[in-house]
């Protein structure tokens, strides 16, 4: 074997001889007055490039090129032929022949038989290669390729080599599918690789999908990395839906900039019409984003123009200013019933809209509110209605930590409230609250006691026509409080594995004297579900329009199990109560004021007891009153591995105002492997009160070696007291598109736990261009 070191233009040429005997057939010697060079110059050496190419370019121009080959001829400076096994290797370039012929004055390099070519993560081979080196200019005719970094292969007629990184193939066939495999393949007339920009560009396309086309077009753009560019999307498709009918998308990406872009999509249903859905994204470094509009300019069904719009953005500005916005609208109550894919969003009968102005220093925050809702009358239940509109509310809180050892806090809020329709039993008005607080906190390894006091005022006004007895009636009292705990700790096992195990009791003590607050409105207060963290809250109410007289204790106990080398909670289990010593005197307009002594009381458990199972709990049980649970969840959940997960819950709820929306249910979700290469996933809801299914979704995955089928059915009830059944199919080629509807949003969103099958993107390390 003969190892050559030369350069285009180069005035010396060296040749090392290794492994062959001199006296081979066909061996020639190296001349002596190469290895000799003149005094004063430094001698060329191979020197072993451990470092493949990093530091400099491996493209850069004038680096030198390396060869080996059995025999080695030709003339000085003008044309050398490598014979048997020879290869050239120049920067991350590889070419081998069973003979190359090189021409250094134009940088020519012929190859034939077995002639392969490698160059950024791509190799082609074929019978023979002309190529200009420097440049990367030349063909290839009947070659195949391997396109590692990306995981594909093909072939084509004719191979142009463009310069670098550019690519040309005629008569391509590009797939992702290992050697052998033939379950799917793309076939063009053209195909251009773009290594630069990371984009195939096919011409004349078309789509096999198990020997059969499956899509057709002119031209077919698909990424060969993760770099975003504008053009259409794989189009999308819904067989079934109750609703609409049989769908159809087609997508249009916009790549406005690395921070912006915008995908217009073009939803055709046959039996309604058209709906254009826009959706734009932003990301800054102080704001960020979402813009959704969708149009319909006539549906067939109902005669008329239908839309739906929804802004998202956050402004955090210098010198803590700050901007918020959430505005959604409908143009009608069923927009969402009818076209809305999700359950949730099926289901929303009350759409925000509001826009928020922010100033924060380092002790006091102030922000100033417009709040609107847009309420979807129709779909509302018995005992609902409308939120007040606040237009606007300008709050403004200070703090101050440690300060001579107490913590100060204030509020001061000033709200108009409007309410949407004229409705008896609603009226208009401004309040006026300020809320200062001051506590002196005692805190110490194993305890800690925090005294607090604080002073509510409350001034309204109100329409004098509805109210009068006075139109501006204040509420002014004093808040007490101490709140006081202890830690108890101590070293243990749980499930033969060392725990660190903590039982903390915990006491709250509240006296706020008694008001008549009869005459005041209720704008936005209201009772919040009872929970351990509710109960240590001073005021029984949410909200500022109630607050209830007090002389009670809160007494509840939690015990934690903790791993000591991580601190996570491995177990908590907590039981907690009020006690009331005197009672109810303040409630809302038409409210039953309590009658027993104690609250309900509060259980809590949840735990993740190993990798596999994970559990949660809560129990309110009222024993003064009907003594029964009267409202409760339990969750269980087991998943021995990716891919497998198991998970039941139960949820009750009796305390609704309206007894028809009472809550009694039952789920059981789960994603698991049922035959090689076949997994199921399935979310059954069922209403154990209505008889009936609230949602049902259950759906089969195939993932083979290069793509994955998904087919998923779907149906759910919404607040619109209907159904809608959905069913979706996916076809995902690995490494190209998803061809149909991708289900993945509704799996996550119904199915705890559940990991896609899809294989992670390969993550391509800093040697991958080197063969």
């Amino acid at each position: 074997m003969i190892v050559l070191l030369f350069a285009a233009g180069a005035s010396r040429i060296v040749l090392a001889a290794t492994g062959d005997s001199p006296d081979a057939p066909g061996a020639e010697a190296a001349p002596t007055a190469a290895a000799a060079p003149a005094a004063g110059e430094t001698p060329l050496r191979l020197r072993l490039e451990r470092a493949l190419g990093e530091g400099h370019a491996p493209h850069a121009p004038g680096m030198p090129s390396f060869g080996t080959a059995q025999r080695i001829s030709g003339e000085f400076e003008e044309t050398i032929v490598l014979d048997g096994n020879a290869e050239v290797r120049r920067g991350g370039i590889v070419l081998r022949g069973d003979r190359i012929v090189y021409t250094l004055a134009t940088d020519r390099l012929q190859a034939n038989g077995n002639a392969h070519f490698y160059d950024g993560g791509i190799g082609f081979s074929g019978p023979s290669l002309d190529m200009k080196v420097e440049p990367r200019i030349g063909t290839m005719p009947d070659a195949t390729y391997l396109y590692t970094s990306r995981d594909a292969r093909g072939t084509a007629s004719l191979v142009e080599f463009m310069g670098p990184d550019r690519i040309r193939l005629d008569n391509a066939i590009f797939s992702t599918c290992g050697p052998g495999d033939d379950s799917w393949w793309i076939q063009a007339n053209r195909l251009d690789l773009d290594q630069l920009e990371e984009e195939a560009a096919a011409r004349g396309a078309k789509l096999y999908f198990e020997g059969l086309p499956i899509l057709a077009s002119p031209w077919f753009d698909f990424p060969l990395g993760d770099h975003r560019r504008s053009g259409f999307l794989t189009p999308g498709f819904v067989l079934v839906n109750s609703h609409t009918g049989p769908e159809a998308d087609i997508p249009y990406y916009f790549d406005i900039a690395p921070n912006r872009d915008m995908t217009l999509t073009t939803r055709v249903l046959p039996d309604r019409g058209v709906i254009l859905a826009d959706e734009i994204r932003f990301l800054d470094p102080r704001d960020r984003g979402v813009i959704t509009l969708d149009a319909m300019p006539n549906d067939r069904t109902t005669g008329g123009s239908r839309g739906f719009a929804r802004i998202v953005a956050d402004y955090a500005g210098t010198n803590g200013f700050g901007a918020n916005i959430n505005f959604n609208r409908v143009s009608d109550d069923n927009f969402l019933v009818d076209f809305s894919r999700t359950i949730s969003d099926a289901s929303l009968v009350v759409l925000p809209q509001t826009e928020t102005l922010s100033y924060s220093r380092s002790y006091w925050t102030s922000s100033l509110t417009m709040a609107r809702y847009q309420t979807l009358y129709s779909l509302l239940t018995a005992g609902e209605g409308a939120p007040y509109n606040k237009v606007p509310e300008l709050s403004v809180t200070g703090q101050r930590y440690d300060w001579h050892g107490t913590d100060l806090y204030t509020l001061f809020d000033v709200t108009r409230f409007e309410y949407p329709t004229a409705t008896p039993g609603t009226q208009n008005g401004t309040r006026i609250v300020a809320n200062p607080s001051l506590s002196y906190p005692i805190q110490a390894p194993g305890y800690y006691v925090i005294p607090k006091v604080q002073w509510n005022y409350a001034a309204y006004e109100l329409d004098p026509t509805l109210n009068p007895q006075g139109s501006r009636p204040v509420r002014s009292l004093p808040i007490a409080s101490v709140d006081s705990g202890l830690v108890f700790e101590r070293e243990a096992s749980f499930f033969g594995s060392p725990t660190r195990q903590t039982i903390e009791p915990r006491l709250l003590y509240t006296r706020i004297p008694y008001r008549d607050q009869s005459q005041l409105p209720n704008f936005d207060g209201g009772i919040p579900t009872p929970s351990l963290a509710q109960i240590f809250t001073e005021n029984v109410y949410s909200g500022w329009d109630r607050i209830g007289e007090a002389n009670d204790v809160t007494l509840a106990v939690v015990g934690r199990v903790l791993d000591p080398s991580s601190g996570s909670e491995r177990l908590r289990a907590a039981v907690g109560e009020r006690f009331y010593f005197g009672p109810q005197l303040v409630t809302f307009p038409g409210g039953v004021a309590r009658t027993g002594k104690a609250s309900d009381l509060l259980f809590e458990v949840s735990g993740n007891l190993s990798q596999r199972w994970l559990f949660d709990a809560a129990v309110d049980y009222s024993s003064h009153t009907i003594d029964q649970v009267v409202r409760g969840n339990l969750g269980v959940r087991w998943q021995p591995s990716l891919g497998k997960d198991l998970s039941l819950s139960y949820r009750y709820d009796s305390t609704l105002v309206d007894p028809t929306l009472a809550i009694n249910e039952v789920a059981f979700a789960g994603q698991w492997p049922l035959v090689k290469h076949l997994y199921g996933v399935w979310d059954f809801d069922y209403s154990v009160l209505d008889r009936g299914w609230v949602q049902q979704l259950f759906g089969v995955e195939y993932k083979a070696d290069c793509w994955i089928v998904r087919v998923v059915a779907q149906r759910y009830a919404t607040a619109a007291q209907t159904t809608t059944t959905a069913f979706f199919v996916q076809l995902e080629l690995n490494g190209l598109t998803g061809i149909g509807q991708d289900p993945l949003d509704q799996l996550r969103r119904n199915i705890p736990g559940y990991r896609p099958i899809t294989p992670p993107a390969r993550l391509v390390g800093p040697y991958e261009d080197y063969e």
